[in-house]
């Protein structure tokens, strides 16, 4: 049986994924912050797998739960913060070290903690999410768009490094999901929001998690450095 490791996995997307990868037979761990154990925990429960307090931000944290999960043959990066609304010149240094450190940074230590194992045993699955703004201008969005941006390159770099060695390394930009992250928009943003998005609708996290349980399958395994833009018609 496979290892996965789904980070963000207490809600959200990261809670879709893990019941996903987990329908396919893999043994889930699911990493969050430690304020979220109790929903953790009983996601985990559900899905047979396991709950590891993880802060993507703090270097020891990683490594501890990548261990705690390992050998882990499949990664999915879904932990992430938006603080959203503000142009970039209200923008504070607090906010936007938040956004990159979560977004950027994180999913960065959780990809270069998992990577020697997987070169080694010659095969592995890393899904980073990236964002329809990884490649679109919104306001309001310059510090999250800049750290999404970051996943997309980041994850592209390391697709080549990985690529000789059976390791595919791919992208997954949602548009505007059904989660607790949208659901705190502030009023009339949601609204908004949906007037821009083509199929009228924001995605259910099991429509995503979808996309991401094929990245993560053998069926995938010519695909790697990929972008794969689920959003709805998002300004399409």
């Amino acid at each position: 049986m496979r290892n996965a490791l789904v980070t963000g996995g207490a809600q959200g997307i990261g809670e879709a994924v893990a019941r996903s990868l987990s329908d396919d037979g893999l043994h889930v761990t699911l990493a969050d912050l430690e304020a979220k154990r109790e929903a953790g925990v009983a996601v985990a429960g559900e899905v047979g797998g396991r709950f590891e307090s993880l802060d993507v931000t703090d270097e020891e944290s990683v490594a501890r739960a990548v261990a705690a999960a390992g050998p882990v043959d499949v990664l999915v990066n879904c932990a992430g913060v938006t603080i959203a609304g503000f142009p970039v010149d209200e923008v504070t240094l607090a906010d936007w070290r938040i956004q990159i450190d979560v977004n950027l940074t994180g999913t960065f230590l959780c990809v270069r903690s998992v990577a020697p194992g997987m070169r080694e045993r010659g095969w592995g699955r890393i899904v980073n999410l990236a964002s329809a703004l990884s490649t679109r201008g919104l306001p309001g969005s310059s510090a999250y768009a800049a750290s999404k941006a970051g996943v997309l390159g980041l994850t592209r770099a390391a697709a080549a490094d990985l690529a000789p060695h059976g390791v595919t390394v791919n992208a997954v930009a949602p548009g505007y999901v059904d989660t607790p992250m949208t659901q705190g928009f502030p009023p009339g943003l949601r609204e908004k929001r949906l007037a821009e998005i083509g199929m009228g609708r924001f995605a259910q996290p099991a429509e995503i998690a979808n996309v991401i349980s094929f990245l993560a399958s053998d069926g995938a395994g010519y695909v790697t450095g990929a972008l794969v833009e689920a959003g709805g018609g998002f300004r399409i």
